[in-house]
């Protein structure tokens, strides 16, 4: 989407975190649900391999901020990547 598209668009700071958060990890699908008691969701957009799960990768992760939802991520970005390293998946 272009600069010019957007012109004039106001995103809410919600809108925002969630365009953000899936900028930064494609991999996983962003939803914010207001009024629920944890808002921010994330969904792998593929289910994890069996050897994935027996390593502690989870597919969906929920977190009552967007600030905390990114640190959850990072932290599964991180587990995929030692897995990656030391697992055939």
């Amino acid at each position: 989407m272009s600069d010019d598209a957007l012109t004039g668009v106001l995103l809410t700071r919600e809108q925002q975190q969630r365009l953000a958060l899936e900028g930064t990890y494609p991999g996983w699908e962003i939803f914010y649900v207001s009024g629920a008691e944890l808002p921010w969701l994330a969904r792998r957009r593929t289910d994890p391999t069996e050897a994935q799960r027996m390593a502690g990768l989870v597919a969906t992760v929920s977190r009552s901020t967007g600030e905390a939802l990114g640190t959850a991520l990072g932290t599964a970005l991180a587990l995929l990547v030692e897995i990656a390293h030391n697992v055939r998946c």
